[in-house]
């Protein structure tokens, strides 16, 4: 039992030093890719690879570390991020744990899912007027997908080794 409390409390602490790295990394990257109009979605990988060796209630304390790190990256204050991604990460636990098994093909489409869902809402909200909202949105939402995608395939295995390493749910992983 103590062995089994102790894997979990490094399994976390490495689950949150990765979020807090990968943010970090994220926000210089946004720095230095501005200047041509690109940006990388890391957070939200990371974020929906956790919750698929998770539970429940871990996916959902990670959505919401994850969703607060995004909202206070983007500077809004109104924590959208924050509930969805909380909601995001308890479906996610529940759903791998129950329904289906964590698989790369799972992370790559909710991952770009999420990506959507994020990048519709910022880009709409930062330009109010639906006919330059679907030229930027058509113009640039490829380029950030498939810049962001280079973290789906490493952050899915990262977390997978991860999870066997340090006794995530066996039941879980592929």
């Amino acid at each position: 039992m103590q062995r089994s409390r102790k894997n979990n409390f490094t399994r976390h602490v490495i689950y949150i030093t990765e979020l807090l790295f990968v943010y970090a990394l994220e926000q210089v990257l946004a720095s230095r890719l501005g200047f041509c109009g690109l940006y990388m979605f890391l957070v939200i990988p990371i974020f929906v690879s956790i919750a698929l060796f998770e539970r429940e209630n871990t996916g959902m304390f990670f959505g919401l570390l994850a969703g607060v790190l995004m909202d206070y990256g983007y500077g809004s204050g109104i924590g959208i991020n924050a509930v969805l991604f909380c909601i995001v990460g308890y479906f996610l636990g529940m759903i791998s744990n129950y329904v289906l098994r964590a698989n790369i093909l799972t992370e790559i489409l909710v991952s770009a899912f999420l990506i959507l869902i994020v990048y519709s809402f910022g880009t709409f909200f930062s330009v109010w007027d639906i006919g330059i909202f679907a030229s930027v949105w058509k113009e640039n939402f490829w380029r950030n997908l498939l810049a962001s995608t280079s973290a789906f395939v490493p952050a899915f295995y990262f977390n997978r080794v991860i999870s066997y390493k340090f006794g995530g749910d066996e039941e879980v992983v592929d």
